[in-house]
């Protein structure tokens, strides 16, 4: 990958909020597969084309990702102390 890690002509608007159960995946043969949003507002996102996520895949997943990374920081601290004493 090369040239500048910036945003170049985009503008951020604020983001709306979470959508809950918008997605429903699942796992197959080592593949993950989520249901078709080909009539939902994702599939006019930039990245989404002939049925592939990828692009928004963060997007999708975002409060699932938000809310591994507490669980795995409370067990790690449940499990080690504020003072990191991992093994």
């Amino acid at each position: 990958m090369w040239g500048a890690d910036v945003a170049s002509g985009v503008v951020f608007g604020p983001l709306g909020e979470p959508i809950s159960a918008l997605v429903h995946a699942r796992c197959e043969n080592g593949s993950l597969h989520i249901s078709d949003l080909s009539e939902s507002e994702f599939s006019e996102e930039p990245g989404v084309t002939a049925g592939n996520y990828h692009g928004i895949d963060y997007s999708m997943f975002y409060m699932d990702i938000r809310e591994n990374a507490k669980l795995r920081t409370s067990t790690y601290l449940a499990n080690y102390g504020e003072q990191g004493d991992s093994p």
